[in-house]
């Protein structure tokens, strides 16, 4: 008989030497993984303690480059830039602040228990030291081994700290311990002016004309054509951004003849421009005379001839320079007009009609617009003083001078019976002479110095029939008005309101006054202006800071004469003397 037998050794589980082998590996196992976990929590928190540290000292980067570079304002006695918190002069360490200076570096060591001193961040992690060292260094990059100036100070109450450099090694090191070893972490960057897109510099000065003549011109068709004639002009400008510009531009004279369609004729005269060359003054550019004709309209004079209408005598562009040299600009640049003593500097003709001018009795054999003898010069300039200057700051100056000797000068409307009584101005109706304009703008740091000024005088003659109707003695001669740009009413607007007589004739319809009124049709009057005006009460402006100034002189005398040709309604003068202005701003 056989018999069957079934193991059933799974109900019977582990046995013993087989749960100590489970266990074995088990624990083999585990001593290999604890070290790694145990490394990766420690990497973890150092990896944290990094990342926190790190953020501090790029923070604090940031807020050291959003403070402005340098600052000065008068009467603060407030930290209140980077070289206030980061470079002061102090010679030694202020107590409980954590700054000392040595070997041209000063440190600062800021921690929670330093958060007394205004150059320390406010979020400093605990058990964390910030350290910032910064010295002053050069365009290379180089060490400024400058000790501190002696104007140097960190607070502005005597608006006169100057740094030896424009820009700052500045570095931050985070440094703290972890887990018993030190760790760092460290920034490095150079510090300036943070404006860089901005304008830290600017300024401008210009004559925009010396003298501007306006006139017209009517050919027998009918048609008109107009002369532009500016005499003199000249521009100054001056800007640092990232980096530093000058310029000058200068143009002794302008003259163009045109239609509506066309260009006629023009002529310039000396004219030069120059863009920053380094430290390289140009040398003067000169221009000989010219003359414009208009190839239409006839001269009256001799009918067969064509008019010239305008004329430029010898001119130069001198005293040039633009130039960028340690990183201040400046520009600079004069016109002037240089023909002998009585010779014609500049003139401009209008079209007379012949058959109406024995009423008026122009001179039709000299111009009708003349400025003459060695008489005429602009200039512009414009020049930013350093920062290591005591008087640091931006000036800028446009100046215009029309000043000769006794005879010379600007005249208009020259007549033949004024010649024949007084030949001294050359029979003029308006003599203008020792014409003095300038403007001036000076931008600081310091409204106290800060300037803006705008000043203009003249002598201006005029002819009048009787110097003194009371006396009853007909002497004719010359009335003079010293004009300014000074407060108060326009002295030509009382004598436009008079009109005194300049030419007695034999009956009232041959009187010709100094001013044309046909308002009163029982009493008109031949005259031969039709306005003019003086500029008062002309002044510059700052803004309270300092940092801004402008001036501006727009047209210290205007004159409008009557027409010269009844039939052509254009055919007066408009003259302008002295357009000019400046503009100094500093930002830095």
């Amino acid at each position: 008989m056989m018999h069957l037998f079934v193991s059933r050794r799974g109900d019977d589980g582990f046995t013993l030497v087989e749960t100590l082998a489970a266990l074995l590996v088990f624990a083999l196992m585990t001593m290999g993984l604890v070290p790694l976990l145990i490394s990766s929590l420690q990497g973890a928190d150092l990896s944290r303690s990094v990342t926190i540290n790190k953020n501090a000292a790029v923070e604090a980067m940031e807020r050291v480059r959003g403070l402005p570079y340098y600052v000065s304002f008068g009467a603060q006695n407030n930290k209140v830039d980077v070289l206030d918190l980061y470079f002061p002069k102090l010679a030694v360490e202020q107590a409980g602040w954590g700054q000392l200076y040595g070997a041209y570096k000063y440190t600062t060591d800021c921690s929670n228990a330093t958060l007394a001193n205004p150059a320390c961040p406010r979020n400093i992690p605990d058990g964390t030291t910030l350290r910032f060292e910064a010295f002053f260094v050069d365009g290379s990059g180089a060490l400024v081994d400058d000790d501190f100036p002696a104007a140097y100070t960190w607070d502005s109450t005597t608006g006169t700290d100057v740094p030896p450099s424009q820009m700052l090694d500045m570095t931050i090191t985070a440094m703290w311990t972890q887990r018993g070893r030190a760790r760092s972490f460290k920034l490095q960057s150079l510090i300036g002016d943070r404006r860089f897109s901005g304008i830290k510099v600017r300024g401008d000065a210009n004559v925009e004309f010396g003298v501007q003549v306006l006139t017209s011109y009517s050919n027998d068709a009918g048609e008109l054509s107009e002369l532009l004639a500016l005499g003199g002009k000249a521009d100054s400008s001056i800007e640092s951004r990232g980096i530093s510009s000058a310029d000058i531009s200068v143009r002794a004279a302008d003259v163009r003849l045109s239609n509506t369609a066309t260009e006629l004729a023009g002529f310039g005269g000396a004219a030069a421009s120059y863009h920053a060359p380094p430290d390289i003054t140009p040398g003067a550019t000169n221009a000989t005379g010219g003359t414009v004709t208009h190839t239409e309209v006839f001269d009256p004079v001799s009918p067969s001839e064509l008019m010239q209408v305008a004329g430029v005598d010898n001119t130069s562009a001198g005293t040039l320079h633009a130039r960028v040299a340690n990183e201040q600009p400046s520009s600079a640049g004069t016109f002037s007009y240089s023909p002998g003593l009585g010779a014609l500097d500049f003139w401009v003709r209008t079209q007379v009609d012949p058959s109406n001018n024995d009423l008026r009795k122009l001179d039709v054999t000299q111009p009708a617009f003349s400025i003459r003898g060695k008489a005429f010069r602009g200039t512009a300039t414009g020049v930013t003083r350093a920062l290591e200057a005591a008087d640091r700051g931006v000036e800028t100056s446009a100046t215009l001078s029309l000043i000769g000797p006794t005879g010379t000068g600007l005249r208009i409307l020259p007549t033949s019976f004024i010649a024949a009584q007084d030949s001294t101005f050359g029979g003029a109706l308006i003599q203008i002479s020792n014409f003095v304009a300038e403007t001036t703008c000076e931008a600081t740091d310091d409204p106290t110095s800060a300037s803006a000024t705008a000043t203009w005088s003249a002598d201006l003659r005029y002819w009048v029939a009787d110097l003194d109707p009371t006396d009853e003695i007909v002497q004719p001669g010359y009335q003079v008005l010293n004009l300014t740009g000074g407060p108060g009413g326009d002295p030509l607007e009382v004598v436009m309101i008079e009109n005194p007589l300049v030419y007695d004739g034999n009956t009232p319809a041959e009187d010709v006054y100094l001013f044309e009124d046909f308002d009163d049709p029982d009493n008109p009057k031949n005259g031969y202006l039709v306005h003019w005006s003086s500029l008062r009460n002309v002044a510059g402006t700052e803004d309270p800071t300092g940092r801004l100034t402008r001036a501006q002189i727009a047209g210290a005398l205007i004159i409008d004469t009557a027409r010269t040709n009844p039939a052509i309604k254009e055919s007066g003068l408009n003259v302008q003397i002295g357009q000019l202005g400046c503009e100094a701003v500093d930002e830095r």
